[in-house]
Formats: C-alpha cells, sequence, structure tokens
C-alpha cells in the first residue's frame, strides 16, 4: 500500500498503463483501461499535435474520443501563430475534419 499523503500518479510498465497511489477501490500498479478520450483543441497546429497520441490510446484500448473547441466570441484573432476559431460554424467544421482524421485510422469520434 503506498505511504499515506503520497500523490496518485499514472505510469506504464511492460506496456501496460498502470495507476499508483491512493487512488479509492484501486490497489497500486493496477492496470487503467480508457474507454473515452476527451480532446480540446483550440484549432492550432500545437493543439493537434496530440492527435497521433489520441489515435495510438484509442486503437491500444479500444476507445472513442470526444473533440471539443469552446468558442470564445471575441477572441484574439490568432492563437499560437494560426488563426483562432470564433465562430460556432467553423468550430464546427473543423472538428468535423479532426473527427474524420481520427476516423480513418480507426477511431471513433
Amino acid at each position: 500500500m503506498p505511504r499515506r499523503g503520497r500523490a496518485a500518479g499514472v505510469g506504464a510498465r511492460g506496456g501496460r498503463v498502470t495507476v499508483d497511489g491512493p487512488v479509492q477501490g484501486v490497489r497500486a500498479w493496477s492496470p487503467v483501461r480508457f474507454g473515452h478520450l476527451l480532446v480540446a483543441l483550440d484549432g492550432s497546429r500545437l493543439a493537434e499535435t496530440v492527435l497521433p497520441v489520441v489515435a495510438a490510446f484509442a486503437a491500444r484500448f479500444a476507445a472513442r474520443a470526444t473533440v471539443v473547441h469552446v468558442v470564445e466570441p471575441g477572441g484574439p484573432a490568432t492563437v499560437h501563430g494560426d488563426r483562432h476559431l470564433r465562430e460556432a460554424g467553423e468550430a464546427e467544421r473543423y472538428l468535423a475534419e479532426v473527427a474524420g482524421w481520427l476516423g480513418s485510422r480507426g477511431v471513433a469520434a
């Protein structure tokens, strides 16, 4: 059993994702299963660098993914050097494109 007050952590051992720490109902180094991944994107290329990782995680755990973008009316014109999505329609089109990319890699999104 982990020492009292020790923070929980997530790690990988032998190709399995595990949790180590005082998590209610979970023994130290118990396997963890991810069934649904929530992916927040701001529309920038920087944010999109997570997508191959999402695809790999989803494939490994047979998980589905939900992609989300929060529309910020009046927000800055750019984010991380890319155009900022400030209209609901353009955000919906962007998310549909991302979901299609994930779908082409076998991820239900």
